[in-house]
């Protein structure tokens, strides 16, 4: 440990520590761009000068915190005259060709230049001279469009695709006050004129992450809200089993944007894109079911919960027993997945869960299990089951009870080689079905439709890959009427005991 002086106070940090990391952990800020925890150390912005004075005879000069090692017996001045002086000059400097854009500019109430300017005083320009004018809305592929204006060289993005997904595709071009960030003109040939070329891989996103100042933005986000509207729920991500930490953003009820959270055993600072923008059917709320589906003479009837779950009880219990195919979805947690434990074993069913192939992963955070909760299952003794062996199940099934969301998408996810989809047996009127979904499934076989919660609607917990257990909170509202999916096995489960204690009672 080595004893330093900050501001006056006296303090113990671990050797090697720098000044920066010192700072920070007395709770003080310093402003700071080129520099981020998860990428690495650059010195460039230079906007995080502060004094220090070294043991012996070294004399007080100023230095920039994040480069700077702490010594015994340092001592440090983050607001002394010199010090702030100092980070106005680099801010101003920084300020000089910026583009007056806070009005327009999706990073603004969350960026940094636009905070340290505020907290410095720096409202106004002493340059009478025009600002360098640069491209805007440059197209660097499918996620990010690209401000040059904005951009103040801190070289995040770049440093980024180097130490990070080490696939470098930015670069810094041209030298002097002609630099700009731009894309590798010679990756895979495509450059154009300007040099620009698509970017490509699974972590485009967090390109927008870094940038501090708004230069990179999400496509996808581009003016859809501010920063100061959304709110952010804490949660995890369920589009793979890796389990990334997420903040969801939503605004007037509907998802806007999913950012990484940090967790330092899990995702770090970082989340693959395809989390990040897997919301869209999660906000569309049109052909939601809220109320239970009964199929009569000509179609299905609405119904109130009670009669809706009485009649799945009745289908349910006529079918007791190993005969029963009881499949669950793997988005289900951990409470729900007990809950459809329970259910089997008074059935007398073997509870199964849809586990379609694992996909191609990438080198990073993506696992390409599309069973977000594929080992909490299998330790709740859930059997992974695959379509084809779902499929062969069904031949011998006297009804069928298949719960939570996206079960019948992963169940088609593999056709058979013949073209057919292992979701056929519904179409089998004689196999009757009560199906727990989001969405109305109009199949010949569904007798019985009740509703399900998605992912952003839900809390509970998901176990990942790692054996990781983690809580999943609820960021969306929930449609009118509908109840939990552990709610719902619970209820279907008394219904059908019910249904038993009536025919006792009737002898």
């Amino acid at each position: 440990m080595v004893k330093v002086t900050i501001d006056g106070k006296q303090v113990e940090v671990p050797d090697k520590t720098t000044v920066f990391e010192a700072v920070r952990g007395l709770g003080n800020t310093l402003p700071h761009y080129c520099y981020h925890p998860g990428i690495g150390i650059e010195g460039s912005c230079r906007v995080c000068q502060v004094q220090v004075e070294g043991p012996g005879k070294m004399p007080k000069r100023l230095a920039i915190s994040c480069r700077t090692e702490v010594a015994e017996g340092m001592t440090i001045w983050t607001d002394s005259e010199p010090a702030k002086s100092a980070r106005r000059f680099v801010l101003e400097f920084l300020l000089k060709n910026h583009p007056l854009d806070c009005p327009i500019c999706d990073k603004a109430g969350e960026c940094t230049l636009q905070n340290f300017a505020f907290d410095s005083g720096q409202g106004r320009s002493r340059s009478m001279e025009e600002r360098r004018a640069l491209r805007k809305r440059v197209d660097l592929g499918e996620v990010i469009l690209f401000d040059e204006e904005r951009c103040i060289l801190c070289t995040r993005c770049v440093r980024f695709q180097d130490a990070v997904i080490q696939d470098p595709q930015l670069g810094v071009r041209n030298r002097g006050p002609d630099s700009v960030v731009g894309t590798i003109p010679a990756l895979q040939g495509q450059g154009t004129s300007t040099g620009d070329t698509p970017l490509h891989g699974n972590y485009q996103g967090c390109l927008a992450d870094v940038c501090p100042v708004g230069a990179l933005t999400l496509k996808k986000f581009r003016f859809q809200a501010r920063a100061w509207q959304l709110k952010a729920t804490p949660s995890v991500c369920t589009f793979c089993s890796r389990g990334c930490n997420t903040h969801v953003e939503t605004f007037r009820g509907a998802i806007k944007r999913i950012r990484p959270r940090f967790h330092e055993k899990i995702n770090q600072y970082w989340m693959c894109d395809v989390g990040r923008f897997a919301y869209d059917d999660a906000n569309e709320r049109s052909g939601r079911l809220s109320v239970p589906l009964v199929r009569r003479e000509g179609g299905y009837t609405e119904t109130s919960y009670e009669a809706g779950l009485a009649e799945a009880g009745k289908l349910l219990k006529s079918a007791a027993g190993p005969n029963l195919l009881a499949i669950a979805s793997p988005f289900l947690t951990n409470e729900e997945g007990a809950a459809f434990v329970d259910f089997c074993k008074h059935l007398g069913a073997t509870p199964r869960f849809v586990a379609p192939p694992i996909g191609a992963a990438d080198e990073k955070l993506y696992t390409g299990d599309p069973c977000p909760n594929r080992r909490g299952l299998t330790e709740l003794g859930i059997a992974p089951a695959t379509s084809a062996e779902i499929a062969a199940l069904a031949k011998d099934a006297k009804a069928v009870f298949l719960v939570g969301e996206y079960a019948l998408d992963l169940l088609d996810l593999a056709p058979a080689a013949d073209g057919s989809k292992a979701s056929a047996f519904l179409d089998n009127p004689k196999l009757p079905a009560v199906i727990c979904e989001r969405r109305h499934v109009a199949r010949p076989g569904v007798a019985v439709g009740l509703p399900a919660l998605n992912a952003f609607e839900k809390s509970g917990t998901f176990t990942q890959c790692d054996g990781i257990q983690q809580k999943i909170h609820p960021s969306m509202p929930v449609p009118p009427g509908a109840i939990s999916d552990r709610e719902t096995i619970v209820r279907v489960k008394e219904a059908v005991l019910s249904v038993g204690h009536a025919a006792k009672g009737a002898h």
